[in-house]
């Protein structure tokens, strides 16, 4: 249900959003769209288990993240490909340095490094 939902939310803003913003007006709607499906979501995982609610306290350490990886758009003069590979690396090592990186992450990322490097 929760994806007609999203799917109708897409279906409604891009008529509106797509003649005035273009293709930048279809990618608004589905951005929209995908956003109020992770968000109904949500909403529904927590009324089922009220253990799956998020801790907000994460994102004031990942919102500094962020600024810094969207910060990097103010570069002069790089290509859009070198903006977002300089901005992916700022905004992960931003996010690591933040404390940001769940423990089981970095350790899962870690062991699958070992065993591909053999």
């Amino acid at each position: 249900m929760t994806n007609v939902a999203a799917l109708a939310t897409m279906l409604v803003l891009g008529p509106l959003l797509i003649p005035w913003l273009g293709a930048k007006g279809a990618a608004l709607a589905t951005v929209l769209g995908d956003t109020f499906l992770a968000a109904a979501a949500l909403v529904m995982l927590v009324r089922a288990r009220q253990s799956l609610k998020p801790n907000l306290r994460f994102g004031l350490r990942i919102l500094p993240a962020g600024a810094l990886g969207v910060a990097c758009v103010l570069i002069p003069a790089l290509p859009d490909l070198a903006t977002a590979a300089i901005a992916a690396v700022v905004y992960c090592a931003a996010a690591w340095i933040l404390g940001a990186v769940p423990a089981d992450a970095i350790n899962a990322f870690a062991s699958q490094w070992r065993i591909g490097s053999r």
